[in-house]
């Protein structure tokens, strides 16, 4: 679920150091492709994205995570 949030949260940022690192991050740890719909629906049941579009919620999730992966300084 992590990843397809941070995916999709990548894609919104900016071109820059955040999202480059945030593509090379997930790009890195991406999933089979089976278990990349998994993902995809549990972020949906979540509540953090709808219809394959990060909502307000996973947005903020997304940036919550940023820490975890040494990338908070980069916001």
């Amino acid at each position: 679920m992590q990843w397809a949030v941070l995916s999709a949260y990548a894609v919104l940022l900016p071109p820059g150091a955040l999202r480059a690192a945030l593509e090379d991050v997930t790009g890195q740890h991406a999933p089979q492709p089976h278990r990349q719909r998994v993902g995809l629906t549990l972020a949906e049941a979540a509540g953090m994205m709808e219809r394959g579009r990060l909502t307000e919620f996973g947005t903020c999730a997304a940036r919550a995570y940023l820490p975890r992966l040494g990338l908070g300084g980069l916001q």
